[in-house]
């Protein structure tokens, strides 16, 4: 297994190595936890979440926005609080106009 083979859950806001089956689990139960942060500013939707996958290296975490002039624009975190960090920027950039 490659070190992006791995399978995370968040336990106590750290990404924490699983087996497949635990995760096949957690994602049967509909991802709980994964939703950090959704949030619409005019019309466009930031969505901040738990991947559950290492989809880079260390990185766990995601925040999207769909719709809008900045619709795909995403940025990933390590840790759940600079994902809650990152999510709360981006908003209020949005809010002001500015440049997420």
């Amino acid at each position: 297994m490659t070190e992006l083979d791995r399978w995370y859950l968040e336990r106590d806001g750290v990404p924490t190595p699983v087996t497949l089956d635990e995760w096949l689990e957690w994602a049967a139960a509909d991802y709980p936890g994964g939703t950090v942060g959704l949030t619409t500013v005019d019309g466009a939707e930031v969505s901040t979440v738990f991947l559950s996958l290492e989809h880079h290296p260390g990185s766990f975490y995601e925040t999207m926005i769909f719709r809008g002039p900045h619709d795909l624009d995403q940025w990933r975190y390590r840790t759940r609080a600079e994902a809650l960090a990152g999510h709360t920027r981006i908003v209020d950039a949005l809010v002001r106009g500015d440049e997420p």
